[in-house]
């Protein structure tokens, strides 16, 4: 990359962001280096002129810091899925031969993977929380609830929604109190506070309202 786009690139994420691709503003200028006022690259390096041909910067900045991400958390990801799905096959498919020894063992441990799971969103969405508080405090609350809800409730409803109307088809022949009840702690992400709530509905959707619990936490302390 050329000096001079290298320097533009910088002074436009300052400008936007004042934390430079994720890097703090006076690390980034130390990088970049200080240009003298009205000088030009061979006046101030002419060891560098290349007669014409482009300059490499030597403070390039790498695709890692421009797009600070983790894209090995997606193995990690991949692996608790696996180990999820394979349980529960293991266990409703009634897999006798699977092994109970070796390194395979690790797949008759069904809450391994969901534990995972829950240390790589613990992770994730408090680097993403921070942030987006960084980027625009005043805006964060709206934000950072239009993002969270708009990813869980439609699917947590929906399914709730199907297991009623599927495998509990006199859900609402119960009393009232007891159907109220149970679509009222369901819906507020409570349900896991109390046994006879905890996964009368759609029993896997427990893992759902402790996200939202996670969620709402990180919402008070980020500030």
């Amino acid at each position: 990359m050329p000096i001079a786009h290298s320097t533009s690139l910088e002074e436009d994420c300052v400008a936007q962001t004042n934390v430079t691709c994720g890097l703090p503003v006076s690390r980034v200028r130390r990088q970049a280096g200080a240009r003298t006022p009205g000088a030009t690259i061979d006046q101030e390096d002419p060891a560098r002129n290349t007669r014409g041909r482009a300059l490499e910067s030597p403070f390039r900045l790498s695709p890692f810091l421009v797009n600070d991400r983790f894209e090995n958390i997606n193995l990690l990801r991949a692996f608790a899925a696996t180990a999820v799905v394979v349980y529960h096959v293991i266990e409703f498919m009634k897999w006798k031969a699977f092994p109970f020894e070796g390194p395979l063992l690790t797949f008759r441990i069904g809450w391994i993977g969901v534990d995972l799971f829950f240390v790589i969103s613990g992770f994730v969405i408090t680097r993403s929380a921070l942030a987006l508080w960084r980027q625009d405090p005043i805006e964060f609350g709206r934000q950072y609830w239009a993002r969270r809800l708009s990813r869980i409730v439609p699917l947590y409803v929906l399914t709730g929604a199907l297991w009623i109307l599927l495998f509990k088809p006199g859900f609402f022949d119960l009393p009232p109190t007891r159907w109220l009840w149970q679509l009222a702690t369901h819906l507020t992400f409570t349900h896991t506070f109390w046994p006879g709530t905890y996964d009368s509905i759609d029993g896997v959707n427990w893992t759902r309202a402790l996200e939202m619990q996670f969620y709402f936490g990180v919402a008070l302390l980020v500030p």
